[in-house]
């Protein structure tokens, strides 16, 4: 295919320059022409016409409530989108200065709310994704000793460790053409992947974790479906120098609204107290104390991407390494410092290895 094809009129002709790959298998692509910068992404080849309109749709409805890049074409027949650019200043970073923390996290809940206060597209809202909102369960309380999040212990956190860097690799990504969708039904993620590497030579730690939280009954929902972006990471959230803008929006759909702050909390390191503060600001009012249904999801996000992590590496020929323990495994803040010091490659096996069994080993403290 031309991708300048793919393109409108007045951005032709074109610099083009691949920059990524979307979740569902889509190429993302700078375009520059003149003086505008726009993104393409072109869907996978096989992506059903219904499927890609539903993305198109999600988007225009994000867009318009401020949350999204604004569409400026789209060609069906190529499965092509062109996007605004979003030039990013770096919305970790206001995480990490003390000065702009709290209105940082006031503005990620506040963006969040905004998304999920949009109406679900038909399209959508005729088929619910999710068993991650199961009918309401006569259940017991999910256990203390693991909860949800990747991110640090809650008892030498502090309110947020250091600032992540860019994680893409930790998305939810198709695992293959007949595993459950990980954003539309983690728990059934989970299972594939539980089963998956049930012959693979997995720490110890790492598989108790797994069968321990596909073990829970989730706590009951008391929130109607929103539609929710589903892969809030930090690749994905692009900060202006006014607004906070949501990217990829593959995997949007409907969803808990928890299953968005949770993955921020965990993808951000938030400890206690700034779960509480992101939760206020999305629901203008502070909670008496973080919810069980949010607490269930912060765990069911670390190890369903931990395990994610670590199917990737096995992917990708790691061996395995049965005898790894928890002590020995890097917590999360330190994954984190050596990806940014450059000490690990998240693309290979080993880091992929490594991102994985640092997640699991967060959900062990939670």
């Amino acid at each position: 295919m031309n991708l300048e094809d793919c393109l409108p009129a007045n951005l032709r002709p074109a610099s083009i320059t691949r920059i990524g790959l979307g979740q569902s298998g889509a190429g993302v692509y700078r375009v520059i022409s003149g003086g505008t910068t726009a993104v393409l992404k072109v869907a996978a080849e096989a992506q059903p016409l219904e499927a890609f309109r539903t993305k198109v749709d999600i988007q225009r409805a994000a867009a318009a409530a401020g949350v999204a890049p604004r569409i400026l074409h789209v060609d069906e027949t190529r499965r092509a989108v062109v996007s605004e650019h979003v030039s990013d200043r770096g919305y970790p970073m206001l995480l990490a200065n003390p000065a702009s923390r709290a209105n940082a996290i006031a503005q990620l809940g506040a963006t969040l709310r905004r998304l999920h206060a949009i109406a679900l597209p038909a399209s959508v809202a005729s088929s619910p994704a999710n068993s991650n909102v199961p009918p309401t369960p006569p259940a017991p309380a999910a256990p203390t000793a693991l909860a949800p999040t990747a991110a640090a212990p809650r008892s030498s956190s502090p309110r947020m460790r250091t600032a992540p860097v860019p994680l893409a690799a930790a998305s939810p990504v198709a695992l293959s053409p007949t595993a459950p969708s990980l954003a539309s039904s983690p728990r059934d993620a989970l299972e594939f992947l539980r089963v998956s590497l049930e012959r693979f030579p997995l720490a110890a730690f790492a598989r108790d974790v797994i069968d321990r939280v596909l073990a829970e009954t989730p706590p009951p929902s008391d929130r109607a479906l929103v539609l929710s972006h589903n892969d809030v990471n930090p690749t994905n959230l692009a900060y202006d120098g006014d607004r906070l803008i949501l990217l990829d929006w593959d995997v949007a759909g409907a969803n808990d609204p928890f299953y968005d702050l949770a993955a921020v909390a965990v993808f951000f390191l938030f400890d206690e107290a700034t779960c509480s503060a992101l939760i206020a600001a999305h629901d203008a009012a502070a909670p008496a104390a973080l919810p069980p249904r949010f607490l269930y999801m912060r765990r069911l996000v670390a190890t369903v991407c931990g395990a994610m992590m670590v199917h990737l590496a096995r992917q990708a020929g790691h061996p395995g390494a049965p005898d790894t323990t928890l002590e020995s495994t890097s917590s999360l803040p330190d994954f984190y410092a050596r990806l940014r010091a450059g000490a690990i490659d998240i693309s290979s096996s080993e880091g992929r290895w490594q991102f994985g069994l640092a997640l699991l080993k967060t959900a062990t403290s939670l």
